[in-house]
């Protein structure tokens, strides 16, 4: 009775706004036929389907025809929010999810997609939707067999679920595998016997999340079975080059032995497969094999690295101009051990544009076993020239190591402190490739070049000698 009494009242046809109610009469009320046939058009009428995103939001909206090209295929980490439109909790949580899916969205590592059910039913019934709103998480090796998200229902929820399957701490370094310096090397592959996974990458913003899906298969609970870490090739060369890689990406397992013994076994670019699925199966056969024992015919020694400077006393900086009384104390005589000699435009003593930075570096490395000196490259081209060097090539640094054979390297990069110190940091890892040098070079005094510079002016060309208008000395006839 109730409905039928507001189905009758919706019956009455209310006057539009400025006409009387007795322009109205004449129209007949509904029959009660006609009710019936009105409440059974509102009953089973549809209720049109009211998306909760747009196309224009952060949230994907996705479909059955764009699903796998863009979730499954797709190496990123997605999230699929299956929903329904008219669902109290789904509407509660859109504006949750579309926060999370602008903050991930920032880092480009992860992507928050949405499926209307009410429109995808074939899609949703795939992955055996059962209630709304349904989270499923689709990592690089879960593209197969989605992780189902049930916890909390906030964006901050999400974003920690999504950080923790990617391995990021706090949005920033990754827990599962540590970014890797060159310097840093030495003490991670040594400071434990528990193996080590190196991943060697090029053109990455960050360690792939296929990379970290690997790490996490070696840990359980706080123990760690493997230790997971990776190397941009755009920031640390020397690790890749030390291990002889130039195809990237590529991968190495390390496992350390008494000292600073061991050895280590290397998975190609082209091996690892191009795919993120790939990839996983890949690292993981491979680790496998490694862990088992890695075969004499893979087992390769690891290669030097810098060891960590012990902490001790600082010691005073060694760097000063090169001259005849200095050289053979701090320089090829050094208690030191290794000569750093800068070869520079120094016409004017330490007024050279390069001095700074190299006060800076010999700074840096007072506590290692480097005395620095610099020339003047314009005053000493016989000096220089035993290095192979010229004026023209300033500047430059040579380094000179003496003793039973006596042997230098040259360092042709730019005289900046970074560059500049991944040339020592290889001389004290041991990587360094050093050239004979028949004879240390003898350095030319200062009044020798006065000297020569008088000689030149008196030589008339037939062998005879004739004093210089201020030198002082008598003609030798």
């Amino acid at each position: 009775p109730h409905l039928r009494h507001q189905l009758a009242h919706r019956g009455r046809r209310e006057p539009p706004p400025g006409r009387e109610p007795s322009e109205m009469a004449g129209r007949p009320p509904l029959t009660g036929g006609a009710l019936v046939l009105l409440a059974l058009a509102l009953l089973v009428a549809p209720t049109p389907s009211l998306a909760l995103y747009t196309k224009t939001g952060d949230v994907v909206i996705l479909t059955s025809d764009t699903f796998d090209e863009m979730v499954v295929k797709d190496d990123t980490y997605w999230m699929v929010e299956f929903y329904a439109p008219w669902c109290g909790h789904c509407q509660s949580l859109a504006p949750e999810y579309e926060k999370a899916a602008k903050e991930l969205k920032a880092g480009g590592r992860a992507k928050l997609g949405a499926v209307d059910c009410d429109v995808e039913k074939d899609l949703c019934g795939t992955y055996a939707v059962k209630g709304f709103p349904t989270l499923m998480g689709f990592g690089a090796d879960q593209k197969e067999k989605p992780e189902t998200y049930s916890g909390a229902r906030d964006a901050s929820g999400i974003v920690s679920f999504i950080k923790e399957a990617l391995g990021v701490k706090g949005g920033g370094e990754d827990k599962l595998a540590k970014r890797l310096t060159y310097a840093d090397a030495y003490t991670f592959m040594h400071f434990e016997k528990t193996p080590k996974v190196i991943l060697l990458t090029k053109g990455e913003k960050s360690v792939p999340s296929w990379f970290t899906s690997v790490a996490v298969k070696y840990k359980d609970g706080k123990t760690r079975h493997v230790i997971f870490a990776y190397a941009k090739h755009e920031d640390e060369p020397g690790v890749a080059r030390n291990f002889g890689v130039t195809e990237f990406p590529a991968m190495v397992y390390v496992q350390s032995e008494k000292g600073d013994k061991g050895h280590h076994a290397l998975i190609t670019s082209e091996e690892l497969g191009s795919k993120a699925s790939a990839n996983i199966k890949a690292a993981k056969a491979f680790v496998d094999k490694c862990k088992a024992g890695i075969g004499e015919d893979d087992k390769l020694k690891i290669p030097s690295f810098p060891q960590p400077r012990v902490p001790r006393k600082t010691a005073d900086t060694k760097y000063k101009a090169l001259s005849e009384d200095n050289i053979n104390t701090d320089c090829f005589g050094s208690s030191k051990g290794i000569c750093i000699i800068a070869v520079v435009d120094a016409p004017a003593g330490d007024e050279f544009k390069e001095n700074v930075k190299m006060v800076d570096i010999s700074k840096k490395y007072r506590n290692d076993p480097f005395n620095f000196v610099f020339v003047d490259a314009n005053s000493q081209g016989d000096f220089i020239g035993a290095f192979g060097l010229t004026a023209k090539d300033v500047p430059k640094l040579v380094a000179v190591k003496t003793g039973k054979r006596n042997r230098y390297a040259v360092y042709d990069g730019d005289l900046e402190v970074k560059p500049a110190s991944e040339f020592l940091d290889r001389i004290l890892g041991g990587d360094m490739q050093f050239k004979n040098l028949a004879s240390l070079p003898d350095f030319e005094p200062e009044y020798l070049r006065n000297q020569k510079g008088d000689d030149d002016t008196g030589d008339t060309g037939d062998g005879a000698v004739t004093p210089s208008e201020d030198a002082g000395e008598e003609v030798v006839e």
